[in-house]
């Protein structure tokens, strides 16, 4: 076949259209890409600036402190029974010890509580008292509350934190981590996730006793010893991810279609639009219903942009198509038009697909 000699303007309409569609989709994929793996990298320094947050007592709290009971906690993780991205919150099962010397009748089983959360359930499973040293073992279920950060759902790691604290300041009991036995279930089952990493630590908790309007309180600052444990769970496979999607994935499969069936057999596919937009409004509609009414934005809403976008350019792209056979009756310069349009779209549109979810999950 004789090669297409190419005329002045149909270079500058190609060329046009070439620089534009690299152009729009090098600077939306190179930010958000980046965006996204800053924000996948951020976790290590929140999951270290937590571990660390608060962790020395000032000297007057050192000289407060020195007549209180020292009691070591520590937590076996049993299980995450369930997240609720919705009501912001997440049920967890844990066992949770406490050593300390002196006083046989303090019961720490009904002395402790924890931070922004609910026991739904604490149970006393063993109490040894013997030499002056005492131990007992509870198994807590309780519902934490947590802000989930979903800028990179459906394919988010999500840190779990909760802070066990003594009902009494530090004056009269000192909580301090056990963490050469701390732990968690290795068979930690919850569908979608996977553990990643977790860890124990202490908090230091500072408030200010007058904020809760008796009039029998002062002005003092009270200081409480909390142990926190945390642990990171991460997606364990993209199936959420393709389940928010595919309809995207359909209606972008669909549109190259009509890209390519008006490129190369000179047919007007304009009328197949309206169902693709259809298409890609009902998968947005599928990822709205999974995630929490308040969300940030993030992968989800970036991909539909982009899928979006490789709809609308498209359907330029074809109305070009037709107004270079219409307008200059040159079929033979459409059809060239058309080849290099479709495997530009094709390439950039798998392309999106590939680099969006790759910046954003944690292998």
């Amino acid at each position: 076949m004789e090669q297409l000699k190419l005329k002045e303007w149909q270079k500058k309409k190609l060329i046009f259209w070439v620089v534009f569609l690299l152009t729009v989709a090098m600077v939306y994929l190179g930010c958000v890409s980046c965006f996204l793996y800053s924000d996948k990298q951020a976790e290590d320094a929140y999951w270290d600036y937590y571990l660390h947050e608060s962790t020395e007592y000032t000297e007057t709290e050192k000289t407060t402190m020195q007549d209180a009971t020292v009691v070591t906690v520590g937590t076996y993780v049993e299980t995450v029974n369930s997240i609720d991205m919705k009501n912001s919150e997440y049920t967890v099962t844990f066992r949770c010890w406490f050593k300390w010397l002196g006083d046989p009748s303090l019961d720490m089983s009904k002395y402790f509580e924890i931070y922004n959360g609910t026991v739904n359930r604490c149970e006393l499973l063993e109490t040894i008292r013997q030499d002056g040293e005492n131990y007992q073992l509870v198994r807590v279920n309780a519902t934490i509350s947590k802000t989930f950060w979903t800028t990179r759902f459906p394919l988010s790691s999500y840190q779990f934190r909760f802070y066990l604290k003594p009902i009494a300041p530090i004056q009269g009991i000192v909580f301090i981590p056990d963490m050469e036995h701390s732990s968690v279930n290795e068979k930690l089952n919850l569908t979608g996730f996977e553990l990643e990493r977790n860890a124990v630590g202490l908090c230091i908790v500072r408030e200010d006793s007058s904020k809760f309007g008796s009039p029998f309180e002062s002005d003092e600052i009270l200081t409480y010893s909390e142990v926190m444990t945390a642990i990171e769970l991460n997606r364990d496979t993209w199936g959420l991810y393709f389940k928010c999607i595919i309809a995207l994935i359909g209606t972008n499969i669909w549109v190259l279609i009509s890209v390519f069936v008006c490129a190369y057999h000179k047919v007007d596919s304009l009328n197949m639009i309206p169902a693709i937009l259809f298409g890609t409004v009902s998968n947005i509609l599928v990822g709205a219903n999974l995630i929490p009414d308040a969300m940030y934005t993030g992968l989800l809403e970036y991909v539909n942009i982009w899928g979006i976008y490789t709809i609308l350019i498209s359907t330029v792209i074809i109305i070009q198509i037709n107004r270079i056979r219409s307008e200059y009756q040159d079929h033979a310069f459409a059809r060239k038009f058309g080849h290099i349009m479709f495997s530009l779209l094709l390439i950039l549109t798998v392309l999106g697909y590939l680099i969006l979810p790759v910046s954003a999950y944690r292998f």
